[in-house]
């Protein structure tokens, strides 16, 4: 111990010049003002720069839908909720569907059946943020005075009943979701390989289509949930006794109910559909998604479908008959969907997102299409409204950062694109764009002509299942001097060697405590919502 402490990490230097350090005081004094306000991206993780009183008026507007929430007033409702979780969680120890230890753990009830006293227990204060669609506007309507599209999240990160929901997640729900729904796919890669799975259709007309579900969330509603998710536990869950299914209805229901969130001094609550961001909220959707598609499907069959696949409220399908045949066949879906209070094209007049064999279809960051010769041709898919920019290499980051961020974007179109001309042509592009954000040359064409070389992978590569490090040393604000290096790898040489940790290979691993960056200094979501609106009636 003695060495150890004696071990200093490097002492890191501002990369910041006295000029940029007197703006960022500049910008952080008007943030605590509550005159600025920077905001992340809905996607995209980039920064926007926003006048404090236009972003609370767009999500005051919002909030102010009374078709879509309801004010509930200055009284904290979340107290309400959590008694009635508690009593739910003792019913559930009582019953015995949950253990002792596992009641305490998850919600904190103790032997007494009092409710713990420790503050990883108790609830927060859930509020609503937003974030700017960016991605959706043009580049030359990113100018001042531009209203934004703005999506209204709920974090309920802090809400009464998170913990028994992710709990309920991880152990009943998403399992389910997985063996349910058929036609989901969990990322691009899966995609592909079911496209790739129809490679045989060479020298027939296969044609591609894309939809997407308008407001999902805001569309499903809690009967359509609760009935999705009761049929899904009838078919796949037959050993659940109809006390044990009572109970998870209960809890899935009080997560419904208790989706409360606080903006300044008001609190409201979702009238419609189910919350965005909750822990629930994508296996719940999901299940209903799946249910709804599937009794829509079986009163409008067609020999043209070849089949679809789902991301969530994406689906992509490939279609044999003609545009007329689909048109009228995509129709009647919308439309016996319409009875669920779903849609996947509200305007009658907007037309279906149909490609033939010679127009490519998109569906997530994948473009592909049937060639009636060459079969199944794959292409990465760039929105014009992707500015393509990316973390500039003046920014105080190790090399390997900047180098990890060339292969990973060169390794994803070595993984779509499947026809090597077209692969060099858009890494070639890629290139371009990274020399633009000041990447070296050398540097990028070494990455490109690593990952040209290598054969196109889209299996997955299996998770390291062995455990994790016993002790972490956390090296703060810095990376590891070699001394460090040398006695942890010293005293894992000794310790593995101890009956304790027989067997394992490593016992002290280093941890590197990333230092706050320029967002983090900035941004103060939670802060702005519930210590600088106290204006929120006006």
């Amino acid at each position: 111990m003695a060495t150890v402490d004696l071990l200093k990490p490097k002492t890191l230097k501002s990369n910041l010049s006295a000029l940029e350090r007197k703006g960022l005081t500049w910008v952080q004094n008007e943030v605590k003002k509550g005159l600025l306000q920077f905001v992340k991206a809905d996607k995209g993780g980039a920064l926007c720069i926003i006048d404090r009183s236009v972003m609370r008026q767009w999500e005051a507007d919002k909030l102010n839908n009374s078709e879509v929430f309801e004010c509930l007033g200055e009284t904290d409702p979340t107290e309400d909720m959590y008694t009635q979780l508690l009593d739910l969680w003792r019913e559930g120890e009582e019953s015995g569907f949950v253990s002792r230890n596992t009641s305490y753990t998850v919600v904190g009830i103790c032997e007494s059946g009092r409710p713990s006293t420790l503050s990883i227990f108790k609830p927060g204060t859930p509020y609503y943020y937003g974030l700017l669609k960016i991605h959706k506007c043009q580049k030359e309507n990113l100018v001042p005075g531009y209203k934004i599209p703005l999506r209204l999240v709920n974090d309920l990160s802090e809400s009464p009943t998170v913990r028994s929901d992710k709990y309920i997640n991880w152990k009943y729900l998403k399992p389910l979701q997985d063996q349910f729904c058929s036609d989901l796919v969990k990322d691009s890669t899966e995609a592909l390989r079911w496209l790739e799975s129809h490679k045989d259709l060479a020298g027939r007309s296969v044609n591609g289509f894309a939809w997407d579900f308008s407001s999902l969330y805001d569309n499903l509603t809690p009967q359509l949930v609760m009935e999705a998710l009761l049929v899904a536990i009838h078919e796949l869950r037959p050993d659940w006794s109809a006390e044990f299914i009572k109970w998870i209805m209960d809890l899935v229901n009080l997560n419904l109910t208790s989706s409360v969130g606080k903006f300044g001094n008001l609190w409201y609550r979702n009238k419609v559909g189910v919350v965005t961001g909750g822990s629930l909220s994508v296996s719940l959707a999901n299940i209903a998604v799946f249910y709804a598609l599937r009794c829509v499907m079986e009163d409008s069959i067609s020999a043209h479908l070849l089949g679809f696949k789902r991301f969530l409220d994406d689906i992509m399908g490939l279609w044999t008959g003609s545009k007329d045949e689909f048109i009228v066949w995509a129709d009647s879906v919308n439309n016996l969907l319409g009875k669920w209070g779903l849609s996947i094209k509200d305007n009658k007049d907007e037309d279906w997102q149909f490609s033939p064999p010679s127009d490519y279809c998109v569906f997530l960051d994948i473009r592909f299409r049937f060639d009636i010769l060459e079969g199944l041709l794959t292409d990465v898919n760039i929105k014009s409204t992707d500015a393509r920019v990316y973390l500039h290499f003046s920014s105080f980051h190790p090399r390997n950062t900047f180098k990890s961020i060339v292969y990973s974007q060169c390794l994803r179109y070595r993984r779509i694109i499947n026809d090597d001309i077209k692969l060099h042509r858009r890494l070639q592009e890629l290139k371009d764009c990274f020399v633009r954000s000041g990447y070296p040359v050398t540097l990028v064409d070494g990455v490109i002509k690593d990952v040209v070389s290598r054969q196109r992978n889209l299996t997955y590569k299996p998770k390291d299942k062995s455990p994790p490090n016993r002790i972490l040393w956390i090296q703060t604000f810095g990376p590891a001097t070699q001394a460090i290096t040398d006695a942890v790898k010293e005293a894992n040489n000794i310790l593995t060697t101890s009956p304790a940790w027989e067997g394992d290979s490593k016992v002290i691993g280093v941890v590197n405590r990333r230092p706050r960056n320029l967002g983090d200094l900035v941004q103060k979501r939670k802060k702005y919502r519930l210590r600088l609106c106290v204006d929120t009636t006006a």
